[in-house]
This record gives C-alpha cells, sequence and structure tokens, in this order.
C-alpha cells in the first residue's frame, strides 16, 4: 500500500507540473539555417546580425544561392519593423556586393530606397556607395533625398551632396540638380505613381533651398538654354513658364506647391478660371513692369495680387515709397489690442515676436504693401460680416476647422470693388479633428488669385490663448508660399487676425469686430 500511495503522490505531482511545463517557452536555440535566424526577431540582434555575416559568407563561397539570399536581405533592409543595426549591416553587404547582377539590383534597391528612406544613417550607406560606385543614374534618387530638409544638419555637409560631387567632380551642384529638373528621367524599376513629376519637384525645391536669392536660377533660366532641343513637350512648356513669370511678375517659384501655383495661373484647366486668370495676368505684369528701385526687390508670387489690386484700386500705394507705406501702417496698427498664443506652440517653435513693431524694420516693399492691403481688406463690412458667419459654422462643427481663402471682388465681371472670403469646408476625408485645417486640392486650384489663405480657431467664443498661427501651420505656409491669416475668436463679438508668411513674419492686425 505505501508503495501505491507514492505512485499516487508521484503522478499527482505530475499532472499539476506538467501543464506549466507545456505553457513555458524553450530558450530559443539557433536553427542552423542563417536566413531563418537572420529572420526570426526572437532572436537577439547580436544573434540576428551573427547570421547575416554566416549567410553572407556561404553566398560568397558558393554555398547559399545569390539571389535567393539578396531577396531575403533586401526584405529585412526595406522593413521599418527590422532593428536599424541589422538594417544598417544588410543595406551595407547589399550595397558592397560585387556580383554583376548583384550590382545592379544593389543600384536599383538604392535608387527606389533613397527618395523614402527616413533613416539617416541608411541614406549615408546608400548615397556612399552611389558616389563610390559611379552610380550616376542614381542622381535623381540623391536630389530627391537632399531635397527633404534635416533638422540641425546644413546642406553643405549632407551625404547627398558628398555624393553628387563625388559623381560630378568639379561641377556646380546647382547644374546638376537644375538638370534633374530638366530631365528627371523615368525612375529605378518600380519607381511608383508621377516618379518625374515628383523628382523635378523635388530638385526644384532643393535648387531654390540651395540659391535663396534666386541669382542662380535666374541665370540659368536665362542663360544659352535651347528649350527646344533636347527635352520634352512638357519640360519645354515649363521652362518657358518660369521665364515668363521672371519677365513678367519679376519673381520665380520657390516651393513644388509655388511651382504648381505658378502654372496654374499660366495654364489653368477650368476655361473660367484661365479667362480670369489671363485678365489677372494683363494687370499684374503692367502694374509689375511699372515698378523700379527698392520696390522691385524680393519680390515673390504671393505678393503679385497686392501689387496688381493696388495698381487697379488705389495707385497712390503703387506709387508710395517703402517709407511711406510703412508710416501708413504705423498709423493703422500702432495703438491696436493684440493677443500673444500662449497654447500648444509646438516644440520647433517658441512664441517669436508677433507686434507689427517687431517685424517693421524686415519688411521689404512688397511686404509692406502686401500687409496694407490685406489690412484693407479686413476692413470690409461684407469680409467682417462673413467671417463671424463661418466662426459660427465652424464652431458648431467639432470635427474640424474651417478655411479658405480672401480675394478682391473687381477681377469678376459685373462685381463691385471690395473683398470676399470664400469658405472651403474640409471634405470628409480631410476632417480630423477641431484644431487642425486641411486645405483642400480644390480650394487650392480655386485661389490661383487669392490674396491670402486663411483658417480659424474659434472653439471656443474666448480662445486668446490660441491666437496665431501652430507649428503646423507655419509649416503649410512655408510650403504653399502664400500669404495666411489665422482668425481667433476674442470673445462673441471680437475676432483677432494674425497675418503670417513663408519667410517667418508673424503679425498680430489686432481685433476687428462684428
Amino acid at each position: 500500500m505505501p508503495q501505491v500511495h507514492t505512485r499516487l503522490i508521484v503522478l499527482a505531482v505530475l499532472i499539476l507540473v506538467l501543464p506549466l511545463v507545456g505553457c513555458s517557452r524553450p530558450k530559443y536555440q539557433p536553427s542552423g539555417d542563417p536566413i531563418l535566424d537572420l529572420r526570426n526577431p526572437e532572436l537577439s540582434q547580436r544573434k540576428r546580425l551573427d547570421a547575416a555575416d554566416i549567410a553572407w559568407t556561404e553566398v560568397r563561397g558558393g554555398a547559399r544561392d545569390h539571389d535567393d539570399s539578396r531577396q531575403a536581405f533586401k526584405d529585412l533592409a526595406w522593413s521599418q519593423s527590422t532593428p536599424l543595426p541589422i538594417r544598417q549591416r544588410l543595406v551595407t553587404m547589399l550595397m558592397e556586393d560585387t556580383d554583376p547582377g548583384g550590382s545592379e539590383d544593389s543600384q536599383r534597391l538604392a535608387g527606389l530606397m533613397l527618395p523614402r528612406e527616413m533613416e539617416r544613417s541608411i541614406v549615408a550607406i546608400l548615397a556612399s556607395a552611389a558616389g563610390t560606385r559611379g552610380w550616376t543614374d542614381l542622381t535623381p534618387a540623391l536630389v530627391r533625398s537632399y531635397a527633404r530638409p534635416v533638422e540641425d544638419v546644413d546642406d553643405s555637409i549632407r551625404t547627398e551632396r558628398a555624393a553628387l560631387r563625388d559623381l560630378y567632380p568639379g561641377r556646380p551642384i546647382e547644374e546638376v540638380v537644375f538638370e534633374v529638373f530638366l530631365d528627371p528621367g523615368e525612375g529605378p524599376g518600380r519607381s511608383g505613381f508621377r516618379w518625374a513629376e515628383r523628382a523635378r519637384a523635388d530638385a526644384w525645391e532643393l535648387l531654390s533651398r540651395l540659391d535663396p536669392d534666386g541669382v542662380v536660377r535666374t541665370t540659368l533660366l536665362t542663360s544659352n538654354l535651347n528649350a527646344g532641343s533636347g527635352l520634352n513637350e512638357d519640360t519645354r512648356a515649363l521652362v518657358e513658364s518660369l521665364r515668363r513669370s521672371l519677365h513678367e511678375l519679376g519673381t520665380i517659384p520657390r516651393t513644388a506647391m509655388e511651382l504648381a501655383w505658378m502654372r496654374s495661373l499660366q495654364q489653368a484647366q477650368d476655361k473660367q478660371q484661365r479667362t480670369l486668370n489671363a485678365k489677372w495676368w494683363e494687370q499684374a505684369s503692367r502694374h509689375v513692369a511699372s515698378l523700379s528701385g527698392e520696390r522691385r526687390n524680393g519680390l515673390e508670387l504671393r505678393h503679385i495680387e497686392a501689387i496688381r489690386w493696388a495698381g487697379q484700386n488705389n495707385r497712390a500705394w503703387l506709387d508710395a515709397s517703402r517709407e511711406q507705406l510703412l508710416a501708413e501702417l504705423d498709423r493703422r496698427l500702432g495703438k491696436r489690442q493684440t493677443h500673444r498664443r500662449t497654447n500648444e506652440l509646438g516644440v520647433d517653435r517658441g512664441v517669436g515676436a508677433y507686434r507689427y513693431k517687431e517685424w517693421r524694420s524686415r519688411l521689404d516693399w512688397s511686404d509692406a504693401l502686401t500687409v496694407l492691403v490685406i489690412d484693407e481688406a479686413m476692413q470690409d463690412a461684407e469680409v467682417r460680416a462673413r467671417l463671424f458667419q463661418y466662426a459660427k459654422a465652424d464652431r458648431d462643427d467639432r470635427k474640424t476647422e474651417y478655411g479658405g481663402m480672401l480675394e478682391a471682388r473687381d477681377l469678376a465681371s459685373g462685381a463691385s470693388d471690395g473683398f470676399r472670403l470664400v469658405l472651403f469646408r474640409p471634405r470628409a476625408s480631410d476632417r480630423r479633428d477641431d484644431k487642425r485645417f486641411i486645405a483642400s486640392d480644390d480650394m487650392i486650384r480655386y485661389s490661383d488669385r487669392a490674396l491670402a489663405h486663411f483658417h480659424m480657431h474659434v472653439q471656443k467664443a474666448k480662445n486668446s490663448k490660441f491666437a496665431g498661427p501652430s507649428a503646423e501651420d507655419l509649416r503649410y505656409c512655408t510650403r504653399s508660399g502664400r500669404t495666411c491669416l489665422v482668425f481667433t475668436s476674442v470673445n462673441a463679438d471680437r475676432m483677432n487676425v494674425d497675418l503670417y508668411a513663408p519667410d517667418g513674419t508673424l503679425i498680430d492686425l489686432g481685433e476687428v469686430a462684428r
């Protein structure tokens, strides 16, 4: 009996213990297949790196299939879920592959990754390989990567720039980038939708950043470049469009969004829009041609509507000097009630200067005129009525902010003088939350002749702690190249108006009453 009793006890213990053993995981041991181990996220990074080294050694020794191994490496290198040290090791191995087929595949891989890759250490490996191995076909991909600004990294020390110098020794980088703008190619492999269009836009933005005063771009556009030789029809039309803007409006775009804006002004798809744009261009170019001296300095596309309006409606302002315009702004803005934003400024932005007097000395003639014309528009009775009407609609809609454009009325047939606000409610897909406005494609297309874009901070009647643009608002302003306004509800009967521009200008224009 004692022996049977003992056996029962042992059996009972086993019944209790075995489920516990079955639920526990044994320590994972490498499988013996380095590719499987490399793919296994349960292994340590160290073991996965060792597996990569073993696999690549076997590939070089002929013991493992070259193409299959490369594909496994590429799959992991592409994936953002792969730990960075492993991605770095795999990309390095792929870029150093000297097999003829592997080298061609590596070049194609680098061309696909560069425009999208955000991890700077990976970009450095790809760019270095392109420069060292003489992969000139990757020039557009390098330019697209270079076009993405990198915080706290100066353009002069970017790895993409070093690669371009290796590929084109002795040639100005701006000239190389301009050639990509003229001929971006079709892209490597499956480069995605609209590769050429995106590469051209990125090249222009980079060129604008490398040439902030426009001297190099002007020289390249007005040189002996034969727009009819070696360029496709769309490129020839774009070059001529830029030349026309330079010669007739005294300015060329900076950003990709401005480039599209300029083209739409000349070649809008909508027939009515095209007719109004042609009338606008004729008036604008005539008034720009009348400017001289300081009044031609620093012209940007966003200034041209203010110049056109003044020429048509207030010639004294167009003929005034910078100091005379500033004196008028002094009179208007000197004693207005202003409001300083204190909430949700964003980590990349301090409160900054916001009073007119703090920006006065930095305003060019064209800046001063633009501020003055916009301030004039804010005195318009219909503009004010629409402003409070739109504010109520915005406040009642808890799913988005509202916005639109400010435009002059004088171009429309039979319209009275003055200005108007045009509201563009965000589409369903753009209604993210009640503290964000996303400009629709319809709004962008319609606003060719707009004086400014606007949006509203009116979630509450008393909302002055949000008076002024957010960090995201400022980024949109820079990308779009537009003068922008934000209207903030101060109380039930008053709205604060802040004007901000792509160059960082931020001026509180004070309050407007219902």
